[in-house]
C-alpha cells in the first residue's frame, strides 16, 4: 500500500467534530514525482464512499471515519467525522480547533495504485484503489519523532515478548494475530518513512 500527503486546508472544525478537507489534489507534481489524475477515484468511490480517518495510517489507532463527497477541479473533496469517544481523536480536535492547520498540516491516502502512465520520471495515477485516510503532522524538528516512537515503547515491547512467548512454546501464529503482526509492520514502516529526510 502506497501513502501520499496533501496540505490540509481546513477553515473550521464544529462541535462534533466534523470538518471538510480534500484527501488528494489534481493535475500537481508532488515531491514524489506523481501526478494523480481527475478521475483516478472514479472506480473505487463508486463501489465505497464511506473510510476509516487514521492517525498516521496507525491500523490501530482510527480516529472516525470520512465519506467521499466527490471529485471536483481541485481533488477529491471529503467529509470527516472524529470520533470525539476516542481520546486520539478528542486531542487531534483540540488541536485542529485551538491551531488550525498549523499543527495538523495535512491529510495522507493510503492506496493501491491500479492504473499508471510513466512519462520519463513523472508517472500519472489514472486510477487507484482507496484504502483509508490519515490526519498527520509534519514536524519541522525531525527528532520529534522520537517522541512519537516513545509514546509507542510500551506497546512495542509487549509485541516483542509476545512473539518471543510464542516462539519458545513453538505454537503457530493464528491468521488473525499474523494479520495484526502484518498492520503492525505497516504502520511502523510508515512511520520510519515519516523519518527518513525528503
Amino acid at each position: 500500500m502506497e501513502k501520499k500527503v496533501f496540505k490540509f486546508e481546513i477553515k473550521g472544525i464544529s462541535e462534533d467534530g466534523e470538518f471538510d478537507g480534500y484527501l488528494s489534489t489534481f493535475n500537481n507534481i508532488d515531491h514524489g514525482k506523481d501526478i494523480v489524475e481527475r478521475g483516478a477515484f472514479k472506480k473505487t468511490i463508486s463501489e465505497k464512499k464511506d473510510f476509516p480517518l487514521l492517525w498516521y495510517h496507525f491500523p490501530y489507532e482510527p480516529v472516525g471515519m470520512f465519506t467521499v463527497k466527490g471529485e471536483d477541479e481541485v481533488g477529491l473533496a471529503v467529509h470527516g467525522i472524529l470520533d470525539l469517544n476516542v481520546q486520539r481523536a478528542r486531542e487531534l480536535y483540540s488541536l485542529i480547533k485551538k491551531f488550525g492547520d498549523k499543527v495538523i498540516q495535512g491529510m495522507s491516502m493510503g492506496y493501491d495504485v491500479i492504473k499508471e502512465i510513466w512519462e520519463k520520471d513523472i508517472r500519472r495515477i489514472k486510477e487507484l484503489k482507496l484504502w483509508e485516510g490519515s490526519l498527520v503532522v509534519f514536524p519541522m524538528n525531525p527528532r520529534a519523532t522520537i517522541t512519537n516512537i516513545k509514546a509507542f515503547e510500551d506497546d512495542l515491547v509487549k509485541v516483542i515478548d509476545f512473539a518471543n512467548q510464542e516462539e519458545k512454546a513453538g505454537r503457530k501464529i493464528s491468521s488473525s494475530n499474523l494479520k495484526l503482526i502484518k498492520q503492525a509492520i505497516e504502520a511502523l514502516n510508515a512511520l520510519l518513512e515519516a523519518a527518513e529526510p525528503s
